[in-house]
């Protein structure tokens, strides 16, 4: 599936390895995940 295909998510946590690990659960199911330390 190509990259342009795949649903955008946008994961914003503060703490690293929590962002880091829900952006690897989403990746795993063929989302594009894009992750932000806060909303600003």
């Amino acid at each position: 599936m190509a990259d342009e295909s795949r649903k955008k998510v946008l994961v914003i946590e503060d703490e690293p390895s929590i962002r880091n690990n829900i952006m690897l659960m989403l990746k795993v199911e063929r989302y594009a995940a894009t992750g932000a330390e806060n909303g600003r």
